[in-house]
């Protein structure tokens, strides 16, 4: 399957009636249904293969969630999984690190040159853990995560949202990249502020 195939609808200025009339007539109703079971098909087949490794699964925050084999952030070296696929205008989006995959996080940031990242969770909510603090608590204090070391050079709260900035360096590089962390607070677990 190609992925011309998953074409569902086309924008088009014609007589808005007729279209109107088109997409109640049985017909096209069958063909969009055909179309839209065409694309879940396409989304299962690419679900990451080996979401079912031990050592890959262990690096999901949840099991059930992984990120589409053609869009994935490979990171650079033997082992290239991170749960993190590239969306549409140049963004990326990830799960929160765990305890266990913070290195790796620190590590997309660094090679994709992420300028922002937007966390829209608290660390505990309802009583449960949500993310971990995936970066260093004080200011000015370099925190070494394998091979990238982090630098929280201010962290500031506003109404609803706390601005972090920060340094990433990695080991035996010159450069170093500077981002900032936008934690929205207010956003609900369950729901839409």
């Amino acid at each position: 399957m190609n992925y011309s195939e998953v074409i569902v609808l086309e924008n088009d200025n014609d007589d808005s009636d007729a279209k109107s009339q088109e997409l109640h007539d049985p017909k096209i109703n069958i063909h969009l249904e055909q179309q839209l079971a065409l694309f879940k098909d396409l989304q299962a087949k690419q679900r990451f293969d080996s979401s079912s490794i031990s050592m890959v699964n262990k690096k999901n925050r949840y099991a059930n969630i992984v990120p589409l084999e053609r869009s994935r952030v490979r990171l650079s070296g033997r082992d290239d999984y991170i749960n993190a696929n590239y969306i549409g205008g140049g963004f990326i989006a990830t799960q929160a690190p765990l305890e266990d995959t913070i290195a790796d996080f620190w590590k997309m940031i660094y090679e994709q040159k992420s300028p922002f990242i937007v966390m829209l969770t608290k660390l505990r909510e309802y009583g449960r853990d949500k993310a971990c603090a995936y970066w260093p608590i004080t200011t000015n204090t370099p925190h070494t995560f394998n091979k990238i070391t982090i630098t929280m050079l201010s962290d500031e709260q506003l109404a609803y949202i706390k601005v972090r900035k920060f340094i990433v360096k990695m080991t035996g590089s010159s450069y170093e990249h500077y981002v900032s962390q936008i934690q929205y607070t207010s956003w609900p677990d369950f729901g839409v502020p």
